[in-house]
């Protein structure tokens, strides 16, 4: 399948955000921002229900890249970890791994489609 730019966008920028989101669950109850606006948010609703709905919201997401990831080859996990959790440069990474930029770019289109579809991004 052949997936669009934007939708891979959307899950290396969660692949990238999710080892930070997991540091956020685990710290829960350190506080919120002091208004919606200053998080970035807008709406009627208040900061307590906003914060809620984006805990809710990581929440969900951490699971799914949770249980993607347990379904993915040891290569794929390995370049997962590498290239989104680590911040590895791709040349760095077909290194590590010793793959072809080939063979890279399968692995991580296997994987991106498999997020993509646990994320609810294509279908």
């Amino acid at each position: 399948m052949q997936i669009k730019g934007k939708v891979i966008a959307k899950v290396e920028r969660d692949l990238r955000r999710y080892p930070d989101w997991i540091v956020r669950l685990q710290a829960q109850g350190l506080g919120i921002p002091s208004s919606p606006i200053n998080a970035g948010l807008r709406g009627g609703s208040s900061c307590v229900e906003m914060g809620y709905d984006i805990e809710e919201e990581i929440r969900c997401k951490v699971f799914v890249i949770e249980s993607v990831y347990d379904r993915l080859s040891p290569t794929a996990k390995e370049l997962v970890e590498q290239r989104y959790y680590r911040d590895y440069s791709r040349d760095d990474v077909m290194k590590n791994l010793g793959i072809s930029k080939h063979r890279f770019y399968y692995l991580r289109g296997v994987a991106i489609e498999s997020f993509a579809r646990g994320l609810g991004y294509i279908v």
